[in-house]
């Protein structure tokens, strides 16, 4: 009795706190894109953060993700392969297309599939593994006997004062459905919690207006496919003139007035005769 009671209360209380942390329930009702890329999909979770700087200087961060490129921003131990995830920005990382692979596990054994790509607003990714072995599969021809389907999806919303929602939706399907679901209830669901809180304060550190220099603005506007987006670059502009920089000011914030002269100023005079 002791058991049941504890499970219906996690059932209650625990669960739907959980598949929504952070989030509102306005946030967690929305439908988003890649909302139906999963057939069928029987679980969903919607969680969200606020950071401090606009959609076009967070998307850059997003565009890099992968264990081949600048890591998950999460618990690098578990989902990188003990690699450090970037701190910096690395233009050859930037150009994110539909179709393109993201690795999810060192080696480029498992992947994402960029499945929406819609700087800065939205980007999509989706996999689909075998079950046991983690092998990807896919989607359009048969499927194995087990099998896990998902996305992962980030949507960034500008807020007042130059910052940004970024809200993140899951929805996934496992089958066989009967010893698939306790295992997502109780591990699943748990494990994605604790490694999206910890990319969020991981993304919050990295766009902090602080932490971004010139030379990140700059190698941004290097890879910006204008003719695909169009204006992401004037966006991009706005956002960085209005940050506080290292490389284009100096290491002085873009408001903060000129250091004093080092000599004192002396006014021109004519020659004496």
């Amino acid at each position: 009795m002791a058991g049941a009671a504890a499970a219906v209360l996690y059932a209650v209380l625990v669960r739907p706190r959980l598949l929504r942390c952070g989030a509102t329930r306005e946030e967690a009702g929305r439908a988003l894109p890649g909302d139906g890329l999963v057939p069928g999909a029987r679980s969903r979770t919607t969680m969200a953060a606020t950071l401090p700087a606009p959609p076009v200087r967070v998307w850059p961060w997003l565009a890099q993700m992968g264990c081949d490129r600048g890591g998950w921003y999460s618990w690098d131990r578990l989902d990188n392969g003990g690699r450090p995830s970037a701190r910096t920005l690395v233009p050859r990382w930037q150009d994110l297309a539909e179709g393109d692979r993201l690795h999810s596990v060192p080696g480029g054994r498992a992947w994402f599939t960029a499945a929406v790509v819609d700087p800065p607003r939205t980007l999509v990714l989706h996999t689909c593994l075998s079950l046991p072995s983690g092998v990807p599969f896919d989607p359009a021809g048969p499927r194995p006997r087990a099998w896990t389907e998902g996305v992962w999806g980030f949507h960034l919303e500008p807020l007042p004062g130059g910052r940004t929602r970024l809200l993140v939706r899951t929805v996934g399907r496992d089958e066989p459905r009967l010893p698939m679901r306790p295992v997502s209830v109780l591990f699943g669901e748990p494990a994605h919690l604790v490694m999206q809180r910890r990319q969020f304060r991981n993304l919050r550190a990295r766009v902090e207006p602080a932490r971004t220099d010139g030379a990140a603005v700059l190698g941004y506007l290097r890879y910006v496919p204008v003719g695909r987006h169009p204006g992401v670059l004037a966006r991009t502009l706005r956002a960085g003139v209005g940050a506080r920089t290292k490389g284009l000011y100096g290491g002085q914030p873009a408001h903060a007035p000129r250091p004093p002269c080092p000599t004192p100023h002396r006014p021109w005079r004519w020659p004496a005769p």
